[in-house]
């Protein structure tokens, strides 16, 4: 009788695993669940290194989320340096305009900072001294983020 109820449940997982499965009718819950995807795109702009860009509704860069650390130049050393080569890269000082002023915000452990130019602010988030990760928000642009249906 035991070895009938294991078959019986072996024979249900089976059939169930090469059942039809419809990834549009999937992907329609999904944004019939959560609304419309986000406007983002993931870039690697390095082995180590993925960029996160987030648009505006006009199709402007609102915000860039970039990782704690990266590789130094052309050497196998990583650091926070190697994320900060990569800002001044990304949005250089003519880019951002005058430095507006800086705030520093900790709650405990976790903190941030953020430094605010005239275009531009740079937030930089921290895990005790561990920096977890950065982003470059374009002031004059407003991420969009879509509400869920209810």
């Amino acid at each position: 009788m035991r070895s009938l109820l294991c078959w019986a449940c072996l024979l249900a997982f089976t059939g169930s695993c090469f059942g039809q499965f419809d990834a549009d009718a999937f992907a329609g819950f999904l944004r019939a669940k959560y609304g419309p995807p986000l406007r983002r795109e993931i870039f690697q702009v390095q082995p180590d290194v993925q960029m996160t860009v987030d648009y505006a509704l006009n199709g402007h860069v609102c915000s860039i989320q970039l990782p704690p650390i990266a590789r130094i130049g052309d050497t196998t050393v990583s650091g926070p340096r190697g994320i900060d080569d990569l800002v001044d890269r990304l949005v250089p000082l003519r880019m951002r305009g005058k430095e507006v002023g800086r705030q520093l915000m900790v709650f405990g452990l976790p903190s941030i900072s953020v430094v605010t130019y005239e275009h531009i602010s740079i937030s930089e988030s921290r895990q005790g001294s561990e920096r977890t990760g950065v982003t470059i928000t374009f002031t004059a642009e407003t991420c969009d983020r879509p509400q869920p249906p209810r």
